[in-house]
């Protein structure tokens, strides 16, 4: 059946222009199901578990190393030199990790930051080892 015969196939979507970035992180923390997924709260919220940068017990620390040693691909030797769509898709795999008030998003992304730029630092220190 051809797409514009078939109930199912959205036409308009062809003619959508793709997601930005900051489309694509909120969409993605629109999405169901991410209730299960580690909440992440500048405050405490009642009958929830919440962490936070700084009171996570290294939790996104590791999380974040996890996300370069799976996705690293060039030769980025400090996070200045790594190519902003690189950058982007770091955030996205975390992003698909954590789940937090779209809100927060521009926090979550410089507490976010602080701890990718140290990371990416130390896992490239120890591989020159």
């Amino acid at each position: 059946m051809p797409p514009h015969e078939n109930p199912n196939v959205d036409s308009d979507a062809d003619n959508e222009p793709p997601m930005d970035y900051d489309e694509m992180v909120e969409y993605m923390l629109g999405l169901p199901g991410r209730e299960h997924l580690p909440r992440l709260s500048r405050t405490q919220i009642p009958g929830v578990e919440t962490i936070w940068f700084g009171r996570d017990k290294g939790k996104l620390s590791r999380t974040i190393a996890g996300i370069f040693r799976a996705k690293f691909d060039g030769p980025y030797f400090s996070w200045k030199v790594t190519p902003i769509s690189i950058q982007q898709r770091y955030f996205k795999a975390f992003a698909g990790k954590f789940n937090w008030d779209i809100g927060l998003t521009e926090l979550v992304r410089e507490g976010f930051l602080v701890i990718a730029k140290k990371r990416l630092k130390g896992i490239v220190s120890q591989a020159k080892k």
